[in-house]
């Protein structure tokens, strides 16, 4: 497994022994999911974690930055703001042209947003810039409960 699945489960999870099912999202060449698409991907993957027979604990991660290379800071806190909101609409009806690049990466925490269900916590938002010309990576970690 690439990077996306191997960094989150070195720390959540360093030694634990669980199984794991790594789902793949193309958020970077074309085709790419709609956002729209993503949010009903999310909710279609609740709903089936919910109809698991066994007694299990389900652990959702999704792995990607925000606004990478050329960093936007509004995009970013919009994007957060309706995280901790749980608005989907919202998160339906970004912009495709926003999505692009590395800032493509965002339509992972969608899917993670929409399977939770329920307003996110922001534990950290950090926009880090490599030059004075805004370029970077923008990066936060979230949780919902």
């Amino acid at each position: 497994l690439g990077h996306a699945f191997a960094r989150p489960l070195k720390f959540l999870m360093p030694d634990a022994r669980r199984a794991i099912v790594p789902i793949m999202v193309n958020t970077y060449y074309p085709p790419a999911p709609s956002a729209k698409r993503c949010v009903q991907f999310g909710q279609a993957l609740a709903r089936a974690i919910l109809r698991f027979t066994e007694t299990r604990r389900v652990l959702v991660v999704g792995s990607g930055g925000l606004s990478h290379t050329k960093i936007d800071e509004h995009l970013d806190r919009s994007f957060i703001r309706a995280l901790e909101k749980n608005d989907m609409e919202f998160l339906q009806a970004m912009d495709p042209a926003a999505l692009v690049e590395g800032t493509s990466e965002i339509r992972n925490w969608m899917i993670t947003a929409a399977a939770a269900d329920r307003p996110a916590t922001v534990v950290e938002y950090m926009p880090l810039y490599r030059t004075a010309t805004g370029v970077g990576c923008a990066m936060g970690f979230a949780c919902w409960a």
